[in-house]
């Protein structure tokens, strides 16, 4: 394409229309004809074979006169021949080397910062199954329908279940009026964009990595699109339709349609409307605080490890008050597919309120919808859409925490209920003694139901199948407690011993063996897969690679493992060391304690409490959820002397007497962790700053013998 020709073009580009519908058209038809002046559709056959980009034309050339040298060698067997042939088949294999050695740092390089890639790029080259297989069938056109059926069957027959259940009226709140959205201007506009991830699908009338080529001349033209829409109160029509995808829920799964989620694939454009949107509406709600507080996903701070950290700190707080904890994680069964249009629209009005021209876009944009199920290169017919919001859309999965927050609504004071997403927990302490269990287990119970008459109410279906129970607490309170099961709406749930929850393995002790175990699992499969490569990779590209497929998996939520035993930390260790010697190409005999120094990473242990006193870092300029910022309370002098000087911007540490688990709670170790930094490191402006500082300050005190 000439770039400056396209751009003169899109210079002149001039929409007048003034309604959303035709604007929309006008746009997408005259970037067609401009792409089909400048870049127009070319077919190509491509041969399918792995690619090998250092395969180029030297190599070639240099393979060719080897098999030459080799051919000449071969027919007359003299010892000059057979010299020339071995020369130049060492310099193919150098060069060879040198070449692919280069390729493949490059590429895992400006792969840099996305595991999603880096991990497809190792299974590739190490030639690991198919990412995405799909089921057998005799005639695989007709794939996409059948899970098309599928999808929509599914939908349709948890609907008809719950038809008889009269919708869920949601509580007035009197709380400021939300009526329409406040124009964007261009460099908003710019800033949204520019955040989106680069991705494109076939509804794109021009791909997303053009689009931000040429956005400066793209711009205004997008800016007015975006802001017809939401003061017209009008989602284009023509950016409803989703192109879905069935994804496998979990590789090594059997291949069957239950096991696959339907993804959809949106617009750039469309999905850009929506952000923008989301920008609104979220200053609307973080001004007033609408949302939940035990609420997390989909909201800035609010992470399942910010959401794990606070739900092991009120375990390991009643396991120190000798108390037991009964916990039932709740799995719901298509969550997002199901959710009611109209009970939706009804709480955004009641208790957010969205009213007017924004609550006309909002209707807007969930009804109606369709989508097409694409399977390879073969879609299916189009299907239309009476309930659900979109996942794989930037606004769906945030109207979706909107949507389950009115559960929070009718849960008992007795109960603590934590929601990540669709995954939700009800908690319930208790003393261990025969009465006060049975008490315990029997609010449960009735917690339980309730949810469930809410999920009814709410066209949400609870899978008691997967609805999982546990008894938290440690071996002496858990020796005294009898109950093995628990009934929810007439199913029984067995007592189990370890739960999965947000991707952490939760034991009833609390000691996470059991998650130490499969992380080192997981991160030794991909530490094997990088060494297999290892002799094609730069040191760079390695250390990349090694701290986005295996280090990752040491981190993950390794904020709730202070504490443990020093055993299980080592496991974790000696995966970290063995990444140290691969990235600097070490023998296995090599000082571990060098190679860390050398790559200048802290240790596991050092890493667990950086972690906290980043979260405690957070909680104290207020840039953490709610949930952990009412743990902490600022400690007051009682008195007015010097020293109360330095104890400025400190936190109390909660007293207790045996100090056996609430050490490794955040409420009592992120305190003291944090009352132990000095000023300079406290007082640091930003996170950024902060995390420089507290990392010389540990890799200074952990080398400081070395």
């Amino acid at each position: 394409m000439n770039k400056q020709n396209f751009t003169e073009d899109l210079q002149k580009l001039s929409l007048d229309s003034d309604n959303v519908e035709t604007f929309v058209g006008e746009f997408e038809n005259t970037i067609e004809s401009l792409l089909n002046i400048h870049a127009p559709m070319q077919e190509k056959t491509q041969i399918c074979r792995a690619p090998k980009p250092w395969f180029n034309e030297t190599i070639m050339s240099l393979k060719r006169l080897m098999r030459k040298s080799e051919r000449l060698w071969r027919k007359h067997r003299k010892p000059c021949d057979y010299e020339i042939y071995k020369s130049s088949m060492n310099k193919y294999h150098h060069e060879l080397r040198n070449e692919k050695h280069s390729i493949l740092s490059q590429k895992v390089l400006s792969f840099k910062g996305d595991s999603k890639k880096l991990y497809k790029f190792v299974k590739d080259l190490t030639g690991s199954k198919a990412e995405n297989p799909m089921p057998a069938v005799e005639n695989e056109n007709e794939l996409p329908d059948k899970f098309a059926d599928f999808f929509m069957n599914k939908i349709k027959t948890i609907r008809d279940s719950l038809r008889d259940f009269d919708d869920y009226k949601p509580l007035f709140k009197d709380v400021p009026l939300f009526t329409s959205f406040k124009n964007l201007s261009e460099d908003e506009v710019k800033t949204i964009i520019n955040k989106l991830q680069c991705k494109s699908c076939e509804l794109d009338i021009l791909p997303t990595k053009v689009l931000k080529s040429f956005l400066s001349e793209l711009l205004p033209v997008i800016t007015k699109l975006v802001n017809l829409s939401l003061s017209q109160g009008v989602f284009p029509l023509r950016w409803k339709q989703a192109v879905v995808r069935p994804l496998l829920k979990k590789a090594g799964l059997e291949l069957i349609y239950s096991n696959y989620r339907p993804v959809s694939n949106l617009s750039f454009l469309s999905k850009l409307i929506e952000k923008c949107a989301l920008y609104r509406l979220n200053e609307h709600v973080k001004d007033h605080d609408l949302l939940p507080t035990n609420q997390s996903a989909y909201r800035q701070f609010h992470s399942c490890e910010s959401a794990l950290l606070r739900l092991v700190n009120d375990i390991l707080d009643g396991m120190e008050h000798q108390e037991v904890t009964a916990m039932i994680a709740v799995d719901l069964s298509a969550a997002f597919d199901t959710v009611d249009h109209s009970i939706l629209i009804n709480v955004l009005e009641y208790q957010y309120g969205v009213n007017g021209t924004a609550l006309k876009w909002i209707d807007s944009y969930l009804r109606p919808r369709s989508c097409r199920v694409n399977v390879s290169s073969t879609t299916s017919s189009e299907r239309q859409l009476e309930c659900s919001v979109p996942q794989g859309s930037c606004l769906g999965p945030w109207l979706y925490l909107v949507y389950a927050g009115t559960l929070f609504d009718i849960i008992p004071p007795s109960i603590t209920v934590y929601g990540f997403a669709d995954d939700h927990t009800a908690n319930k302490r208790f003393v261990p003694t025969l009465t006060n269990e049975m008490d315990a287990i029997r609010d449960l119970q009735d917690c339980a139901v309730l949810i469930n008459t809410w999920m009814n109410s709410n066209k949400l279906k609870m899978n008691n199948a997967k609805t999982e129970f546990i008894l938290f607490g440690s071996r002496q309170q858990l020796s005294k407690c009898q109950t093995k099961e628990i009934i929810i709406c007439g199913d029984v749930i067995k007592s189990k011993t370890c739960i999965r929850y947000l991707g952490a393995f939760l034991d009833e002790t609390l000691n996470f063996k059991d998650h130490i175990t499969k992380k080192c699992k997981t991160a030794m499969m991909n530490y094997y897969k990088i060494k297999c490569i290892r002799s094609y990779l730069s040191k760079e590209a390695t250390e990349t690679l090694v701290l986005s497929l295996v280090i990752s998996h040491l981190d993950y939520c390794n904020v709730i493992l202070f504490g443990v035993s020093q055993t299980d930390l080592y496991k974790l260790q000696r995966i970290q060391n063995m990444c140290a010697k691969l990235v600097l190409n070490r023998s296995k005999y090599d000082s571990a304690k060098q190679a860390l120094f050398d790559l200048h990473w802290l240790p596991i242990k050092a890493r667990i409490t950086f972690k906290i006193l980043t979260y405690m870092y957070n909680c104290h300029v207020g840039n953490a959820p709610s949930y952990l910022i009412n743990l902490l309370n600022p400690q007051v002098s009682k008195r007015s002397l010097r020293s109360s000087e330095s104890s400025i911007g400190c936190y109390a540490v909660p007293y207790n007497k045996k100090k056996t688990f609430s050490d490794r709670s955040f409420s009592t170790i992120g305190p003291k962790l944090w009352n132990e930094l000095g000023t300079n490191v406290r007082n640091s402006e930003s996170l950024d700053i902060f995390k420089c500082r507290l990392k010389t300050l540990y890799f200074q005190n952990y080398f400081e013998l070395f």
